[in-house]
């Protein structure tokens, strides 16, 4: 796990006098709208066990993140829709959003199962960092969007609103490349297996 001070080297010469709470604050923000715009911060979810009569669980999502998005959902290992596919309940098996924390199983299930998720999440407010591979990849894009969260805050010692700007551009064009990227390799992902009849 890379930590908000391994950012440090990209940002604290940058932006002068800054405090490292006050860096951390910024980089924490920067991060989770990086993975909310960019949708790249993929995982499986820990499969969740589901009981006859209930239909409504908490996602397990990692310590200290948020959810952005529910890319896949298997309901006792078969493909079901999400609420991402469908905004109304169907006559199909599917996981619908009841919060950022919860969701429903429809139909409700008449026999105990499992419910495996594949998501988008982002760093949550109590974050101390994100996985050492998504700091390699974006070290540099979520610097900049610290950087220009922080520059652009008016009165400061450190306030350059071109600069903000300019580090502003960079990090949206950035964001918006991983989300290119990150969905070809979904796609890719998802392809399935198909029977050759001879």
């Amino acid at each position: 796990m890379s930590t908000w001070a391994d950012f440090y080297p990209w940002v604290m010469q940058e932006v002068k006098g800054i405090t490292t709470d006050y860096a951390d604050k910024h980089l924490r923000a920067s991060a989770a709208d990086f993975f909310e715009r960019s949708k790249s911060y993929i995982v499986d979810l820990a499969v969740q066990a589901t009981t006859a009569g209930n239909a409504n669980y908490a996602y397990n999502l990692p310590a200290n993140t948020d959810l952005v998005k529910v890319l896949e959902a298997y309901v006792n290992g078969a493909e079901a829709g999400t609420e991402n596919q469908y905004r109304a309940r169907e006559a199909r098996t599917g996981v619908y959003a009841l919060s950022p924390t919860q969701y429903s199983v429809y139909p409700t299930p008449s026999a105990d199962g499992t419910v495996a998720i594949r998501a988008a999440i982002k760093p949550g407010a109590l974050s101390t960092g994100i996985p050492d591979e998504y700091f390699s990849q974006h070290v540099e894009a979520i610097a900049w969007g610290a950087m220009a969260r922080m520059l652009a805050v008016s009165g400061k010692p450190w306030t350059d609103l071109s600069a903000a700007s300019n580090y502003a551009s960079q990090f949206i064009t950035k964001a918006s490349e991983a989300q290119s990227k990150a969905l070809k390799s979904y796609g890719k992902a998802r392809t399935r297996a198909r029977a050759n009849y001879f």
